[in-house]
């Protein structure tokens, strides 16, 4: 919401501070999701911010996207409050306006920053630093070296998931590099490996869309390995996933998904943006 003291104005003029900044200027799905949120909440319609609605305007995923199981708008939500965090320590220590999304919300909140938050007035102050090393900062902290196990039922099947420890993180450029293999057609008919030909293609295209993870041709030491099976029997499709850890191959996470067979290239699509939603959120930080 606008407080009485916060202009539109202003608010629209933090705004285009935040998404020239570092960390937002690259990340074309958290830059819509601000964008979108913060006009929104300007707008007085910030009671119209439910996850169905951002799934479907912000991150496209067409009328049928069910936030129970494709959990894409809480995990860039997260990582949204996160980037704000850090652009008020570094770039944006000296923004008078402060844009939160209080947990378990969607809606913005705007206010002034008070002058303790402000700190000594510039001339005073060393350089601010840069997102990148806060991030950095963050990254080597002690607890976010801790890997969490997290447990999550979801309507498909239940998907058993182990985050990476953050230290797996570019600091220069934020993501995790993933390769996947070519998807396996177990079923050997013409439709199954139709079927997984076009969702190893959606795949790779839905993880290189995502802003925190990069496409690597090949395992490495710091990469997690996506592999999978898929069957096509009767009016049924089949998909087995595996996120492996790219040193020591242990299970990060693993999920099944099963889907009636519409075309291919739908089941492909709407199969691969679960998948890499999911992807994204097990080598991601576990907060809630």
């Amino acid at each position: 919401m606008v407080l009485p003291d916060v202009s539109k104005v202003q608010v629209r003029a933090s705004v285009v501070r935040i998404l020239n900044s570092d960390g937002f200027v690259r990340c074309g799905e958290l830059r819509r999701l601000l964008q979108y949120a913060v006009e929104e909440g300007v707008e007085g319609r910030a009671e119209q911010l439910k996850e169905y609605t951002l799934g479907v305007v912000v991150f496209r995923r067409g009328a049928d996207f069910d936030p129970r199981i494709d959990p894409i708008v809480r995990v860039q939500a997260r990582r949204m409050r996160d980037r704000l965090a850090l652009y008020y320590e570094a770039e944006g220590v000296h923004d008078p306006i402060r844009i939160d999304f209080p947990k378990g919300s969607y809606a913005p909140i705007f206010a002034h920053r008070q002058p303790a938050e402000l700190g000594e007035p510039a001339a005073d102050r060393a350089t601010p630093q840069t997102f990148w090393q806060r991030a950095a900062r963050r990254l080597r902290s002690p607890l976010t070296l801790v890997a969490g196990v997290t447990l999550a039922t979801f309507g498909a099947g239940t998907w058993f998931g182990l985050s990476l420890p953050r230290r797996q993180i570019s600091p220069v450029k934020d993501t995790i590099p993933v390769a996947i293999t070519q998807i396996q057609d177990m079923a050997h008919t013409p439709e199954s490996a139709a079927v997984a030909k076009a969702l190893t293609r959606e795949l790779m295209s839905s993880l290189a869309k995502t802003a925190t993870l990069r496409i690597e041709s090949a395992p490495k030491s710091s990469t997690a390995l996506l592999k999978g099976y898929v069957q096509v029997a009767g009016t049924q499709i089949t998909v087995k996933v595996q996120l492996l850890h790219g040193r020591d191959h242990k299970t990060l996470w693993s999920g099944m998904y099963v889907r009636a067979p519409g075309s291919p290239a739908s089941s492909a699509n709407h199969i691969a943006g679960l998948i890499a939603a999911r992807v994204a959120e097990v080598l991601g930080d576990d907060e809630t």
